[in-house]
């Protein structure tokens, strides 16, 4: 019996037959591969927090008194919400990451399960969450395999929260940044000018739904939506977000077939189903040198994230997280 629903779409989108690869582009050691869907897109559904927040139609504010893995989710709309996976929240009592991609239903309320990128803060609330650049790739990587092995375990979509402080640490090292509360927000606004080069460097191309971005020569990661419009209003944050891994590489060209055969070896992954956060389901990749997931509503994969496997123990889909949340 073949498999079908969720997992089928998903692996006949990585089969190749879904998707168009246009030719790499360079600068600074990071390379970005256009992807375009060949299927022609429908009506986008759904608004964007970054849109929705403009229109005064939704709120992301802590859950009660606050709790730091997660959030509340006001969505005053008549349209779903799609909440990106490694978008950064900034504000409230802590900056924050989401842990997954998250269709929010129009006129609903939902807890979001977040991590949190800004260790030295809790207190005084600044306010409902406004968004900001992701999480830069390395940190959405081991991020997303912690997830994995959460959901799979226990069917929740936990981080590794000591994991996740260690990655925003050695950043802020590695990039020259002293942020006061060990904020991952402060490496972006510091490195503004040099993280804003990458940005002018790549443009969106009309249709692009997605990119595998490239780091020294070697798959760091893949976006792709189920719609251009949705790219092309993320795609300078998203840009941001790689460069910020790219600080530092100088050199590594990457061609667009090493993205495909990642992409490949992606749909012969393992694959599992799990009920999504919000509206629709998730689709958790492990092995074949890939960790990531897949949330598929309404027929269509809304947001594909892709990242190489660490090596050794991490990538195992079923090993226990090596580390537990700490709360405050």
């Amino acid at each position: 019996m073949g498999i079908s629903g969720p997992e089928a779409l998903v692996r006949n989108l990585l089969s190749g037959s879904g998707i168009r690869y246009s030719g790499a582009e360079t600068f600074g050691g990071m390379t970005l591969i256009p992807l375009f869907l060949e299927d022609r897109p429908g009506e986008r559904a759904y608004l964007l927090f970054e849109e929705a927040r403009a229109a005064g139609t939704v709120v992301i504010d802590e859950v009660g008194g606050g709790v730091v893995a997660r959030l509340l989710v006001h969505n005053l709309g008549e349209r779903p919400v799609l909440l990106i996976d490694g978008e950064q929240l900034v504000g409230a009592k802590q900056n924050r990451i989401l842990n997954t991609t998250i269709l929010v239903g129009a006129r609903s309320k939902l807890e979001i399960p977040v991590a949190c990128v800004e260790q030295g803060r809790w207190g005084r609330s600044l306010g409902a969450m406004a968004p900001a650049e992701h999480l830069f790739p390395e940190a959405r990587r081991a991020k997303a395999e912690a997830v994995t092995r959460s959901v799979r375990l226990s069917g929740v979509y936990e981080a590794d929260q000591s994991l996740v402080w260690e990655k925003v640490a050695h950043r802020l090292r590695t990039v020259g940044v002293q942020s006061p509360t060990s904020a991952i927000v402060d490496a972006y606004r510091r490195r503004g000018a040099d993280l804003e080069a990458y940005a002018g460097a790549f443009a969106w191309r009309d249709g692009q739904a997605g990119v595998i971005c490239g780091m020294g020569g070697a798959v760091a990661c893949t976006d792709l939506f189920d719609h251009p419009e949705t790219l092309r209003r993320l795609y300078p944050r998203l840009v941001r977000s790689y460069a910020l891994d790219a600080l530092g590489i100088e050199k590594g060209e990457m061609d667009s077939t090493t993205g495909q055969r990642f992409l490949e070896a992606a749909s012969r992954a393992m694959m599992t189903v799990h009920p999504a956060v919000g509206l629709g389901e998730e689709v958790r990749l492990t092995g074949e040198g890939v960790t990531g997931s897949a949330l598929v509503a309404e027929g269509r994969v809304m947001h594909l994230a892709l990242f190489p496997a660490a090596p050794g123990p991490a990538s195992e889909p079923n090993a226990p997280p090596s580390r537990r949340r700490r709360s405050h």
